[in-house]
């Protein structure tokens, strides 16, 4: 679908389509200036969601590619096609921090998506465990009149290859769930999905200096490299220095321990620009988000001449001020209506559609229900496939972020001041191998600052010495 520009009372309107976690289309019709935040808010609003902030809209690029829409630019300078999916974008590590029940709904919808395609990869007992939860949700108390077949649940398909074994295995979890609410069966399927090591993970395809293929991705502990989907290293936020990337090349600056000989920057390289910057940016946001108390909200520069590196930033909340402001803003027993209410013996009352006074965005009565993005595969199981999620992007070819500790941990510097890293090779020491998990790290400490020559260049002298590890910020 693309963009259609539509006149209407209050003028001309952008059609867009938005896929929620519960299969459903909701059509939207937005402002030809709006952002990518302004689509987001329109959404949470209509849902009357809360604690917006752990959640994003995805979409299709050009080359079938999945990306986030950033918040700050307008969508039409992002897509070309308005088809959007309402996802989970930063999977808490602890549900139990999830105020309201019907976020943890969203999480637990997030994740029966994420087993159903295989982007959740764990064995067949952990999947049927979870699936039991599901079914708990979804059908209620496990019934006499069943008769121990599982053909009351058996035409839904929870996780790749599912067979009859697998079914049979379902049910007798399922038997043990006697009584529990579909709130209680949500919350026992997060504490048993955040147990498995690839809770969250999306893989990003990438290679060391020595070309040794492998995963990386982010989560909310730090930055995570994989060979096939077995963990080998873990670069905490506390240990990293800087995140840069230039072109294909994503560089980790470590923070200096004096272990021993070891150089202080690993390196990975990615197919294309495209997918290291993507990847640089979604760290940008992890640590935002999990690591930072609050963050100092910014607008981008307009100065296009001393614009020499990416200006991205997160613009959300941090999980810290999400928490806050829904224990402060939490309304007990809010109802809402659960997409399966109807298969269930005693369906849930209610309906939480709701949208705030003043909205600009239009939603029509009729709701089509499609499937979730058709590359999202994956197999379940002792040996499976890695989920890759890749993100595009037409910006800049390189930028950085640099941890200071001139700033205190409580704030999220976002200054306008930018970096290229076109000069900074020469003053990056030879990397680490990138599979090399147990061996210590020397670090070599530098303090020069950052200087622009009389062109308005930025040029990398050394990273910024004495860093904070609660702040990013550019240099």
């Amino acid at each position: 679908m693309t963009s259609t520009i539509t006149k209407t009372k209050t003028g001309k309107q952008i059609a867009c389509k938005v896929h929620m976690l519960d299969d459903q289309d909701l059509p939207f019709h937005i402002d030809p200036k709006a952002t990518g935040q302004d689509l987001l808010n329109s959404v949470c609003n209509y849902i009357d969601l809360l604690e917006k902030d752990y959640f994003g809209l995805e979409y299709l690029d050009s080359h079938r590619n999945v990306c986030w829409l950033e918040s700050d630019k307008p969508i039409l300078k992002q897509v070309t096609e308005t088809k959007f999916s309402f996802c989970v974008k930063f999977y808490t590590p602890d549900p139990g921090q999830l105020e309201e029940e019907f976020t943890r709904y969203l999480f637990a919808l997030q994740i029966k998506r994420d087993l159903a395609v295989g982007a959740l990869l764990c064995s067949d007992n952990t999947a049927s465990l979870l699936a039991s939860y599901i079914v708990q949700a979804e059908i209620g108390d496990y019934l006499e009149t069943y008769n121990n077949n599982p053909s009351y649940f058996n035409s839904h398909k929870y996780f790749p290859h599912q067979s009859v074994e697998h079914e049979i295995r379902i049910m007798n979890f399922h038997k043990n769930h006697l009584g529990q609410s579909p709130a209680d069966a949500d919350l026992n399927l997060l504490d048993i999905a955040r147990k498995v090591e690839l809770f969250g993970i999306k893989m990003h395809l990438a290679k060391d200096h020595e070309q040794v293929n492998l995963n990386l991705s982010v989560a909310h502990m730090g930055i995570l490299v994989f060979q096939n989907i077995t963990k080998i290293n873990t670069f905490s936020w506390a240990k990293i220095r800087k995140l840069s990337f230039k072109r294909k090349k994503f560089l980790i600056k470590l923070q200096p321990e004096g272990y021993g000989y070891y150089k202080d920057t690993v390196e990975f390289y990615f197919d294309t620009r495209d997918e290291c910057k993507n990847f640089w940016k979604k760290c940008i946001e992890y640590h935002a988000f999990f690591r930072c108390v609050t963050i100092q909200r910014s607008q981008r520069s307009k100065n296009k001449l001393l614009a020499g590196g990416s200006s991205f930033r997160y613009h959300g909340r941090t999980q810290k001020e999400i928490i806050e402001y829904a224990r402060e803003n939490y309304v007990k027993n809010r109802s809402f209506t659960r997409s399966y209410s109807n298969t269930r013996t005693v369906a849930p009352v209610i309906n939480r559609a709701h949208r705030s006074p003043g909205s600009t965005i239009r939603t029509s009565d009729t709701i089509e229900s499609v499937r979730h993005h058709k590359n999202q595969t994956g197999v379940i199981g002792d040996t499976t496939n890695v989920y890759q999620q890749v993100y595009y992007d037409d910006s800049s070819t390189h930028g950085s972020r640099t941890l200071d500790s001139k700033f205190s941990r409580d704030k999220y510097d976002l200054s306008d001041e930018q970096n290229t890293d076109e000069d900074e090779d020469e003053h990056i020491q030879k990397p680490i191998n990138g599979l090399s998990s147990s061996s210590p790290t020397h670090i070599c400490r530098s303090s020069e600052p950052v200087h622009i020559d009389d062109n308005h260049s930025p040029l990398i002298q050394h990273p910024i010495d004495q860093v904070d590890k609660g702040k990013f910020v550019e240099t």
